[in-house]
C-alpha cells in the first residue's frame, strides 16, 4: 500500500512530535531539579575540590576543544548513616571556560562545612538545589519546534504540491 503526502504535514507531524517528545523530557527533569530545594539539609564537610577537562569533538570526530565542570567531594550523614556525594546540582554544566569552572569549585574550600540537601532516603545529595533560572529557557527550544511544525501543518500554499511516496509494506 502506497500514500501520497504533501512534504510540509510531514516536516510539520515531525517537528510537532519531536518538540513535544522534548518538551515532556525537559519538563520532567526540571520538575525532578526544582524537587531538590524541598530535601531536607544537613550540614556536610568538603573532602575535594577540582575541576574535572575533557575533550569535546565535532561531528567528524575532529577535536574542538576542552570542556570544564567543576568536581566536589563532600561527606554528609544522612538515616543514620555516613555518606559522599561528588553531585553540585542535579543538571550537571559543563563550559569552555577552565576560570569559570575554577571559580564554582573555589566556593568550595577542602575542609570547609557546606549545607548539603539529601533525597528523603539520603542516597542522592546536592550542594545547589532548586533550578536556576536559566535552565528554564532551554524550554525555549522545543516550543519553537512546536510552533513551526504547527505552522507548517496550519498554512498552505499553492507551490506546496511536493509529495513524498510512503510504502508501508512491500507490493
Amino acid at each position: 500500500m502506497q500514500m501520497l503526502v504533501n512534504k510540509r504535514i510531514v516536516v510539520g507531524l515531525g517537528l510537532l512530535l519531536i518538540g513535544l517528545v522534548i518538551l515532556v523530557a525537559l519538563i520532567q527533569g526540571l520538575r525532578e531539579v526544582a524537587a531538590t530545594s524541598r530535601w531536607p539539609a544537613v550540614t556536610g564537610t568538603v573532602l575535594s575540590s577540582t575541576v574535572e577537562r575533557r575533550a569535546s569533538y565535532g561531528d567528524q570526530g575532529e577535536f574542538e576543544g576542552w570542556l570544564f565542570t567543576p568536581r566536589v567531594t563532600y561527606r554528609y550523614e544522612a538515616g543514620g548513616l555516613r555518606r559522599e556525594g561528588r553531585t553540585l546540582s542535579l543538571w550537571e554544566a559543563w563550559s569552555s571556560s577552565e576560570a569559570w569552572a575554577l571559580q564554582q569549585s573555589g566556593r568550595y574550600p577542602v575542609g570547609s562545612a557546606v549545607q548539603v540537601y539529601h533525597s528523603r532516603d539520603g542516597a542522592r545529595a546536592v550542594l545547589e538545589p532548586g533550578a536556576k533560572p536559566g535552565l528554564w529557557a532551554w524550554l525555549l527550544l522545543p516550543g519553537a519546534a512546536m510552533i513551526v511544525g504547527t505552522g507548517l501543518l496550519l498554512t498552505r500554499r499553492p507551490q506546496d504540491r511536493g509529495t513524498i511516496r510512503i510504502t508501508f509494506w512491500p507490493a
